[in-house]
């Protein structure tokens, strides 16, 4: 998927998650934790700024979901990031969402004002009765 000179790529993903725990704080879901590791890929040649906090997880019922910041934080996922031309960088995004959710895709973008774009969710990887 390619919104501007980015490339994002879902490569993992994993839900159902109850609480995290860092070196600093632990963190119970409200609903549940999911997270999704992306690959972001500059396709270009000049770096980018990417703020993560654009982009949103919709769920089957459209509904969309911003990150969980305390979540990101707990784990030390970067908010921002720069990456350099023709370079990649991967990292992981946390959402909070509702237990008995269905979710549907990722929404990207790569800055304010520009409309997103979808990219699918990689196969899940927890059980299903755990979810």
């Amino acid at each position: 998927m390619h919104p501007g000179n980015l490339e994002f790529r879902a490569l993992a993903l994993r839900c159902g998650i109850a609480v995290i725990i860092g070196t600093h704080a632990e963190h119970p879901a409200k609903g549940r934790l999911c997270r999704i590791r992306v690959a972001v890929i500059v396709d270009d040649s000049v770096s980018a700024r990417l703020d993560n906090d654009l982009h949103r997880l919709v769920l089957a019922d459209g509904t969309r979901h911003s990150m969980d910041w305390e979540a990101m934080q707990i784990k030390r996922q970067p908010l921002v990031i720069d990456i350099g031309a023709h370079d990649r960088a991967e990292y992981d995004l946390w959402f909070d969402i509702p237990r008995d959710a269905v979710l549907d895709r990722l929404a990207v973008t790569n800055d304010k004002g520009m409309p997103s774009k979808d990219i699918p969710l990689p196969r899940r990887d927890w059980p299903d009765h755990s979810a």
